[in-house]
């Protein structure tokens, strides 16, 4: 591995490691990014998207948090979960009226088109969701209510579910 050694900047004359052309790592972005070359720069001043990565690559760039296709199917979503708020007056699990703002629970998954399929998403209290997804299914309040309901939405929902109470 090569040593770096410091030498002498061409504008600021301070001994430093020089970055490029003679110049050191301040002055250099000074001379990228100031429209007034006389004008100086601190190094704090610099803006973020200003770093230029080692070795001449692209600069960096953030990744989309979600595909063109994944928006549109979020959106979707967004308008089937609304619709099924406003329709949906009873929660799924307890059978009791729904007051506050509630979930929406997919009893058969979110993979794919499951996502925004109107027939498996139930509209359900916050409490009783949470208590569906971390509680154990003898600990359930509302469960000879919640299975009588899944045997009429769904007999093999129904029997996912016995198979977990069995065990």
């Amino acid at each position: 591995m090569i040593k770096r050694t410091k030498k002498i900047c061409k504008r600021c004359d301070t001994e430093q490691y020089l970055w490029s052309g003679g110049l050191c790592k301040p002055c250099t972005y000074h001379d990228k990014l100031s429209k007034d070359p006389q004008k100086p720069l601190s190094p704090r001043s610099l803006p973020r998207s200003s770093k230029v990565p080692l070795g001449g690559r692209k600069p960096y760039q953030r990744l989309k948090k979600h595909s063109q296709k994944r928006e549109m199917e979020e959106a979707l979503y967004r308008n089937v979960k609304l619709r099924i708020k406003r329709e949906q007056k009873h929660c799924f699990f307890c059978g009791k009226e729904i007051k506050k703002a509630g979930d929406v629970h997919h009893l058969k998954g979110r993979d794919g088109s499951l996502l925004y399929d109107k027939s498996y998403l139930v509209h359900v209290h916050r409490t009783c969701h949470d208590s569906y997804h971390f509680d154990s299914i003898h600990k359930w309040t509302f469960r000879d209510i919640f299975l009588s309901r899944l045997q009429e939405k769904d007999v093999r929902l129904y029997q996912k579910e016995l198979n977990k109470l069995s065990k």
